[in-house]
């Protein structure tokens, strides 16, 4: 008698460590998913800072050239606009 309520407490265990595993595997799959979409907008909010309004372009700047490249001033508008025409353009490819 004390083997069939062995047998049925461990297939209770077998059945609650399965159940368990599933759903730590789906919260990793939805953790994964979630963080997987707060970096591409993070990354799509970072491409669009410099074309924003100069608040965002200045935070930019400051953290990407200033604080990780070490830039000590920031080139003037009219150069940077000049440059990114050349670079959508292909311009500045053609003169290399």
């Amino acid at each position: 008698m004390q083997l069939v309520h062995a047998a049925r407490a461990l297939r209770a265990v077998e059945r609650a460590t399965a159940t368990r595993e599933r759903t730590i595997r789906a919260a990793d799959e939805e953790w994964r998913t979630v963080l997987a979409r707060a970096v591409a907008a993070g990354h799509t909010i970072d491409d669009a800072a410099p074309l924003l309004s100069k608040r965002f372009a200045q935070a930019h700047w400051e953290f990407h050239a200033k604080y990780l490249n070490g830039v000590k001033e920031e080139r003037p508008r009219w150069k940077r606009a000049t440059a990114a025409a050349e670079m959508s353009s292909g311009a500045s490819m053609i003169a290399r």
